[in-house]
C-alpha cells in the first residue's frame, strides 16, 4: 500500500518525500509554496490578502486593510548559500523560461519585497525603494552577522519585520 506523501525539511528546500525518496520540487513550484505561505502569515496578522487573476510580472499578491491603501507584494524564496552564511535574494525577475537573464523590476512595479526564508520559515522585507537598482541583495540572520568577522548585508534588520508592511500601508495612504 502507497502512504500519502510527505513533506520534509532538507538541505533548507522543501521536498515531497514519498517511499522511493525524496524528490525535489522546481523552483517555480518553491515559489508558489513561498506565495502561499506568505498569504497564509498575512491572513493570520490580520491582512486581507487578494491574489491577482493570471500570473502578473511585477507582483504576487495585493495586501489591504481597512481605509489604507492596497500594497503590491513581490514574493522572492531566498536561497541560502552556507558557504557564505547568507541568503541570496533576487530582487528581480527571470528574462524567460529558458533564460539565465535577469530582469530589473521597474520602480513603480510593488511596494514591497517579501524574502522567504525557508530553511528557518521566517520573513525580510524590503521596500522597492531601498532594492534600487540591485538585480539581487544579500542578507544573514542576526546570530551569523554577529559572529562573522565582516557582513556583505546591505542593512542589520531582523528577520520578520511585518511591521514595515504597516508603515508602508499608512504612507501610501498619506500620500493618496
Amino acid at each position: 500500500m502507497t502512504q500519502p506523501a510527505l513533506f520534509a525539511v532538507t538541505d533548507g528546500e522543501h521536498s515531497e518525500v514519498t517511499e522511493g525518496g525524496a524528490n525535489e520540487f522546481s523552483a517555480q513550484r518553491k515559489g508558489k509554496i513561498s506565495e502561499a505561505a506568505f498569504a497564509l502569515q498575512a491572513i493570520i496578522r490580520g491582512w486581507d490578502v487578494v491574489n491577482p487573476n493570471g500570473d502578473p510580472d511585477d507582483y504576487d499578491t495585493i495586501l489591504k486593510r481597512p481605509h489604507t491603501r492596497p500594497i503590491l507584494v513581490q514574493v522572492k524564496r531566498a536561497i541560502r548559500y552556507l558557504g557564505d552564511n547568507c541568503y541570496r535574494i533576487n530582487a528581480s525577475r527571470s528574462g524567460g523560461p529558458d533564460s539565465k537573464r535577469r530582469i530589473l523590476y521597474s520602480h513603480t512595479a510593488f511596494d514591497v519585497l517579501a524574502a522567504h526564508l525557508s530553511d528557518v520559515d521566517q520573513w525580510v522585507f524590503y521596500t522597492r525603494a531601498e532594492l534600487g537598482n540591485r538585480t539581487q541583495t544579500t542578507y544573514k540572520l542576526p546570530a551569523e552577522r554577529r559572529q562573522a568577522v565582516s557582513s556583505r548585508a546591505p542593512d542589520a534588520r531582523d528577520p520578520d519585520n511585518w511591521d514595515l508592511l504597516n508603515d508602508v500601508a499608512e504612507s501610501l495612504t498619506k500620500t493618496q
